[in-house]
């Protein structure tokens, strides 16, 4: 346990559907990353509820039996059917099997006598993950977690505060359409106002995170993944060896196609110019489009998207076109839609309804705070990896 403790610990965030699985799941050298199966959130989702911790002199066995029960999915992937684990391989038909009684054991040992705390936990499920697959510990050069969501970040900081941290980014109204779309079209509940306002948020801030915490950062772009510079770029970010295995997307070995939110799948391996594109360009609304347009101009231009050159008439259009509502906030005032929600029953659908203009004004003042820096001519000067 002394090995994992005194090892550097990366930690990927993404803000959005902005792709950052691929990068976890290459494997890299086996025996130089340490990771997990995708990002898991045992900070707000399990230390939260865990009986064990919350336990005086509850012994390390029992703790490892609580979280096979609750990340079950993780370990035997058939069960993870959201993020399409269960379709894995060059056919889609294959799955893993973490023997549950070897990550037990393994978790169980090298938690030893250490106190039961968070810290700990984290670096003996990560250990037990790892000699599970075969990788041996004492040449690893790193831990690179995937905390995805900010809150899981703020509280990992806490037992892991010189972490680095790299940031997957994407064209943010590529982001934006995905992130509501695709989530809408999974869950039900998430088709509201404040599912907007934070599909938006998250794709405004990028990698504006890393300022608060004053850590070492990067990030890259989603449209330059697999592609091999790249990967090189990001193995020697990490620290280290760069292999060609890392240019494919694999779980425990086996190719992995995508998760089923996102509906597209991908080949494993092979960068193309257009792997990520979704349509944006022609499925988004007019006043979302112009509106980003400006309040995104220098983050576009910085990352070497495309752009429309901006000018003063912009500065006077924008203010007004961003009270208008966008294409997604107008659809929910439809017929179909009212009829949809107010006929389910569902409380946590009519509540949300009826709080749309709560969250409507806050994404009216999200969209003048970015207009805002534009207009002031706030360069966006962040770093990442890759060339144009």
């Amino acid at each position: 346990m002394a090995l994992l403790g005194n090892l550097p610990v990366v930690a990927l965030v993404a803000n959005g559907t902005n792709g950052s699985s691929f990068p976890q799941s290459f494997p890299g050298s086996p025996s130089e990353i340490i990771t997990f199966n995708g990002h898991f959130l045992p900070y707000t989702e399990f230390f939260n509820s865990s009986v064990t911790l919350k336990t005086p002199n509850a012994p390390p066995s029992d703790a490892a039996d609580e979280f096979i029960g609750r990340y079950l999915y993780k370990l035997i992937s058939k069960y993870d059917s959201q993020e399409a684990k269960d379709c894995l391989g060059i056919t889609y038909d294959q799955s893993f099997r973490i023997n549950t009684g070897q990550f037990k054991a393994h978790m169980t040992g090298l938690i030893g006598d250490l106190p039961l705390n968070t810290r700990n936990l984290v670096l003996a499920i990560y250990g037990a993950y790892n000699l599970c697959l075969n990788n041996t510990l004492d040449r690893a050069q790193l831990i690179f977690h995937h905390p995805h969501l900010e809150e899981e970040l703020r509280r990992f900081l806490v037992d892991f505060p010189t972490s680095r941290l790299i940031f997957t980014t994407r064209d943010p109204r590529a982001n934006f359409y995905s992130h509501v779309e695709h989530f809408k079209n999974y869950y039900d509940t998430h088709n509201n106002q404040q599912h907007i306002l934070i599909c938006l948020k998250m794709a405004l801030e990028d990698s504006e995170l890393a300022d608060q915490f004053g850590l070492e950062y990067t990030a890259v772009r989603l449209e330059d993944l697999p592609r091999e510079e790249v990967m090189i770029e990001i193995a020697d970010w990490l620290g280290v060896r760069y292999e060609k295995i890392m240019l494919r997307s694999t779980w425990a070995g086996l190719d992995w196609h995508g998760d089923r939110i996102s509906i597209k799948r991908f080949p494993a391996t092979g960068w193309t110019p257009t792997r990520t594109e979704n349509g944006w360009q022609h499925k988004m609304g007019y006043i979302e489009k112009y509106v980003l347009n400006y309040v995104m101009y220098h983050r576009l231009k910085w990352y070497g998207y495309d752009v429309k050159p901006v000018n003063a008439f912009d500065r006077l259009f924008v203010p007004l076109l961003i009270l208008l509502p966008f294409k997604c906030e107008r659809r929910l005032f439809s017929p179909k839609n009212l009829a949809k929600v107010l006929g389910s029953g569902n409380s946590f659908m009519i509540l949300h309804l009826m709080l749309t203009p709560y969250f409507y004004a806050k994404r009216v003042m999200l969209c003048y705070k970015y207009y805002l820096r534009s207009f002031a001519g706030k360069k966006f000067c962040r770093n990442w990896i890759g060339s144009l």
